[in-house]
């Protein structure tokens, strides 16, 4: 009866330290494992060591890009001679942009010129915007726009105020003419 009881106690024994072990190891291989962000290797001069490799986390500054909106001030034309300054040192009306459309034909996109032109003065810092003239206006100003009246629909150019007043811009050909008083 003592040799069973004593081979019952070895094998609990062993079954015990196999549990143990075993569960530590299982414990080991499902620990998670620690990130790092970056391996450093530096040099110590200690008498025994020459490197020694330390691990060492480290914040990384990064560099992000962010759109921000930031407030400008526009201001209108002084006068015709300060809008003609700056068109004769514009180049938009020296871009030569041209598309084939539908029919095959080559044209010229007024409205290309129109917002090419307004972006540049914003850049400026003055206040231009786009205007569409209809057929008819395209005809009552045909001695400054460079469409042609009798075969076009619409045609963009640009609107500056200049005091109480609105003046136009072709952007094409710096052609700068009067349009209406605002009173």
């Amino acid at each position: 009866m003592k040799k069973i009881l004593l081979g019952l106690l070895v094998l609990i024994l062993i079954m015990g330290t196999c549990l143990f072990y075993g569960g530590r190891q299982y414990e080991r291989q499902h620990t998670p494992p620690v990130i790092v962000d970056r391996i450093v290797e530096k040099r110590v001069d200690v008498p025994d060591v020459i490197v020694k490799t330390v691990i060492v986390k480290e914040e990384m500054p990064v560099e992000v890009e962010k759109i921000v909106n930031v407030p400008i001030t526009l201001r209108d034309w002084d006068s015709v001679a300060q809008l003609k300054q700056f068109l004769a040192q514009d180049r938009t009306d020296k871009t030569v942009v041209s598309q084939t459309g539908y029919n095959g034909k080559e044209y010229y996109p007024c409205y290309t010129h129109a917002t090419m032109l307004r972006d540049n003065a914003l850049r400026a810092g003055f206040y231009l915007e786009t205007e569409i003239l209809t057929q008819e206006e395209c005809y009552s100003f045909r001695d400054y726009v460079v469409c042609d009246p009798e075969t076009t629909q619409k045609h963009d150019v640009c609107k500056a105020r200049i005091k109480d007043e609105i003046w136009l811009v072709e952007p094409q050909s710096d052609s700068v003419w009067f349009a209406y008083n605002l009173n």
